[in-house]
């Protein structure tokens, strides 16, 4: 397999013959019904599900995301509160057909500690194990830890929605 370099002004380019190529993309805001859904203290609840078509069999689905607004209205004095996302594909259990993800466990632990209103956000890819050619449902979980939060916080209000953006990709 030969390299090809592409140059340009501010740096080199490696170009892989075989690397994987971007079949067919999407890129949304969450639906309404998933703004202010709340979350128990250690809760996991559905957040919302989204159709995406593929066109190839054996492709996998690339999810890059980022939460949005997230609220802890009641953080505990320690800061010791977390939250999480978790994806699946054509099946509705937390982490069901992922080959990868992120599980965000200690990715905001102690980094807010307040009495009052805290807001957080999180991004992140996850990675479909191979699917076939068709139509499918992606469901992603939301959860918290230590402390009761609301997912899609201000959804509402201009640009501060998550946005997710599913890309189906093959070799």
């Amino acid at each position: 397999m030969a390299l090809s370099k592409i140059p340009t002004a501010m740096q080199e380019t490696l170009v892989l013959p075989d690397s994987p190529a971007v079949l067919t993309s999407k890129t949304f805001r969450i639906p309404s019904s998933a703004y202010n859904v709340a979350v128990a203290s250690t809760g996991i609840v559905q957040w919302f599900s989204e159709s995406f078509t593929t066109v190839r069999a054996n492709s996998k689905v690339l999810i890059t995301y980022h939460s949005g607004q997230i609220a802890c209205p009641n953080p505990p004095a320690s800061g010791e509160y977390n939250a999480k996302l978790t994806w699946s594909i054509n099946n509705s259990g937390s982490g069901s057909n992922m080959e990868l993800y992120r599980d965000h466990n200690h990715e905001w632990y102690r980094a807010v500690s307040a009495n009052t209103d805290s807001r957080i956000f999180i991004t992140g890819q996850a990675l479909t194990n191979s699917v076939s050619a068709g139509t499918h449902t992606i469901y992603c979980h939301a959860a918290a830890y230590n402390a009761a939060l609301t997912f899609g916080s201000q959804g509402t209000s201009p640009n501060r929605g998550a946005i997710m953006t599913f890309q189906e990709i093959a070799q």
